[in-house]
């Protein structure tokens, strides 16, 4: 009876180590300088583990049975506050669009024009707790109330392009943007992400990336700062057909953590390329840009912390398929989204997914779980 015991206790043991050993196989962490490394490996993901989503609602952007006010023609700049408010530029008119949480039409911010609360060469826009931030003629900042009440306008030292920003707190401001200057009598691109104050003055520079303006549409595209914000953690990635990492950072820009995972460089095929030979014709970077693929494309950060790696764009027909990271950085589960599109672009907040399809012309918004 004894050695029955003892032979059980051994097996429930080993039964232990074996599952311990199967969990630590898809990935492995390493601390280093004050650093986390979490490595994942591609480990297979079974049905149970692919995100199921349920439709709740579509907000066209025409609609011949309201006001043409109501309507918007959809450009790649839209936001969700934590109200589940919708902001859309409309390109057509330069103008923020407001819909409430229902989808229903509440105001217009801006328009183009040259008075205070008009644009002239619309930028982009933030928002922030309720309130509506324009970037104007790559020198302004103009700020509006979520209800189109106009408060003030202010100018910054220098113009910059700016192509995207996130309002962390009350003084703490994240931007990615590109300043020219001349070197060898060439004009060259800086391409930058940096942690601001208020008043957009440098706090600390998180990356900064600079080529030729020649080669500006190849290196625009794999040195675009790809990144977003959650509880005081900035998530930074970029193109590459060699790696696939996204680094961590503090509100004061020091490197906490980096999530990486194994990535096999692949070619396209010669059915991809043709297909993207038919739409590109005349790309001068065609084999410099198609020889292989990258690794992602873009990444979202949700409610609860869980990383979004949007590994495609939708292009050749296929789906857009990401990779799921929880919120310690370990990869766990996938999405795939059936869509035939790559005019497409999608925000995590409130718990929803909110796609917005630039070509049909509307949003969708989706219930997740995980």
């Amino acid at each position: 009876m004894k050695y029955l015991l003892v032979i059980s206790a051994v097996t429930v043991l080993l039964m232990f180590i074996i599952s311990c050993q199967k969990e630590s196989k898809s990935y492995k962490i390493i601390r280093k300088n004050n650093v986390e490394y979490i490595i994942n490996k591609n480990s297979r993901i079974d049905d149970d583990n692919i995100v199921k989503v349920n439709k709740v609602k579509s907000i066209s952007g025409y609609d011949e049975k309201r006001e043409s006010i109501c309507n918007f023609t959809a450009s790649y700049l839209f936001k969700v506050d934590t109200k589940g408010n919708l902001f859309i530029y409309d390109k057509q008119y330069s103008t923020i669009k407001v819909y409430n949480d229902k989808g229903l039409y509440q105001n217009s911010i801006s328009r183009l024009g040259k008075g205070p609360t008009e644009n002239e060469n619309f930028i982009t826009f933030y928002i922030y707790k309720d309130t509506v931030q324009i970037i104007d003629n790559f020198l302004k900042i103009k700020k509006f109330g979520i209800d189109g009440e106009y408060y003030y306008t202010k100018t910054l030292e220098s113009r910059l392009l700016f192509d995207n920003i996130i309002q962390c707190n009350d003084s703490t401001i994240l931007a990615s943007y590109k300043s020219f200057y001349k070197k060898d009598n060439k004009v060259h691109i800086s391409n930058n992400l940096k942690i601001l104050n208020n008043n957009f003055k440098e706090k600390k520079t998180i990356s900064k990336e600079e080529y030729s303006y020649e080669s500006m549409p190849y290196n625009d595209f794999f040195k675009e700062n790809i990144f977003s914000v959650r509880e005081d953690i900035i998530y930074l990635s970029h193109r590459s057909k060699s790696e696939y990492k996204i680094e961590c950072y503090d509100l004061k820009g020091e490197l906490i953590k980096v999530i990486s995972k194994n990535f096999l460089k692949s070619k396209y095929s010669n059915q991809e390329l043709d297909l993207i030979k038919k739409d590109q014709p005349n790309n001068p970077y065609f084999k410099k840009f198609y020889d292989y693929k990258i690794s992602l494309y873009d990444l979202h950060i949700d409610d609860n912390g869980y990383i979004w790696v949007e590994r495609n764009s939708g292009l050749f027909n296929k789906n857009i398929e990401f990779d799921i990271f929880n919120s310690k950085g370990v990869f766990i589960k996938k999405f795939i989204f059936p869509s035939k599109n790559d005019e497409i672009l999608f925000n995590f907040s409130n718990e929803k997914i909110y796609i917005l399809n630039t070509a049909e012309n509307l949003i969708d918004v989706y219930n997740y779980k995980y």
